[in-house]
């Protein structure tokens, strides 16, 4: 591994419109010792001819295909295999970064030894490139330790193709878990907090798009995903949350309620009804949530 190295991994399923503006953002980094690592997760819009095209203008860009299509998190852990650099960047197929973006980020790392992940504020664009103003949102300042109630209850922001890290971070923590899709990259990002210092930079060096093919837009995917994390790896360690531990507990009622609601405007109603009955029977009740829960279930099972 080269000391300076930043591998950039990029997974890529039929985003071919959206790809010549993010090699080009990568290209025009003011941070040139990178490699970039494609994984084509068997695309069939000719994005694998546009890659081609810029590859054989610069060597720093290496194409791997996908024996199957996989998702993000697993082709996410392909490039990390693969990858030869002592930190790793993550950029999505769709989104963009602005040309100080690594070096910025490279430079707070190696003036604080002890920060093992670097994330970066974000300007919100639609499927033009257009900024949304309507979508920006401030920041929650971080650097430093970020203890696990923080990071799940004040909803520190770690955009995915906003962060930097330690290659070290990865070997500690592991990679992406793919039973946490679409929300592998906040379970990861929650075990590294949990071993490492994190920092968040005001400036906004990415470019988040939004459009419809997003696979973030699956709200009852993301809700699911993240009740499931809550339930398996930030449950356990309940203990750890002291006085803000009905806080926590209370955030989840709420939450299977939101899922329940959703679950019931699609007419999936046995789905629905587990998570209203979680929303009532768990060990901290709300009363007010509890009752529109209630609410919730009996409409569900009269009148849909």
């Amino acid at each position: 591994m080269y000391s300076e190295l930043i591998s950039i991994i990029t997974p890529v399923y039929n985003a071919a419109q959206y790809l010549p503006a993010m090699l080009e953002s990568v290209k025009s980094q003011t941070w040139q010792c990178y490699e970039h690592l494609i994984i084509d997760d068997c695309s069939t819009d000719g994005s694998i001819e546009v890659i081609d095209s810029y590859a054989r203008e610069d060597s720093r860009i290496r194409l791997f295909v996908q024996d199957r299509n996989g998702g993000p998190a697993r082709a996410r852990n392909r490039g990390i295999i693969e990858s030869e650099g002592c930190f790793i960047a993550f950029l999505d197929a769709d989104d963009l970064w602005m040309a100080e973006k690594l070096k910025t980020q490279l430079h707070a790392l190696q003036n604080h030894p002890d920060i093992g992940l670097v994330g970066t504020n974000q300007v919100v664009v639609n499927a033009d490139g257009r900024p949304i103003q309507s979508r920006e949102k401030k920041f929650k300042q971080c650097w430093g330790e970020v203890d696990l109630p923080q990071y799940v209850l004040d909803r520190i922001s770690l955009a995915t193709s906003s962060v930097l890290l330690r290659k070290e971070c990865l070997d500690a923590c592991g990679m992406f878990n793919e039973v946490y899709v679409p929300c592998e990259d906040y379970e990861l990002w929650l075990r590294i907090i949990q071993k490492f210092q994190v920092g968040v930079l005001q400036e906004k060096l990415i470019a988040y798009r939004v459009h419809a093919e997003n696979i973030s837009k699956n709200k009852i995917a993301v809700r699911t995903a993240k009740l499931k994390i809550f339930e398996n790896e930030v449950l356990p360690k309940l203990d750890m949350f002291g006085n803000r531990r009905c806080e926590f507990q209370e955030k989840m009622q709420k939450s299977y309620l939101s899922l329940g609601k959703l679950l019931v405007k699609q007419g999936r109603k046995k789905e629905a009804e587990i998570y209203f009955e979680k929303s009532l029977h768990g060990e901290y009740r709300d009363f007010l949530i509890g009752f529109k829960a209630l609410y919730w279930k009996l409409i569900n099972k009269h009148f849909f």
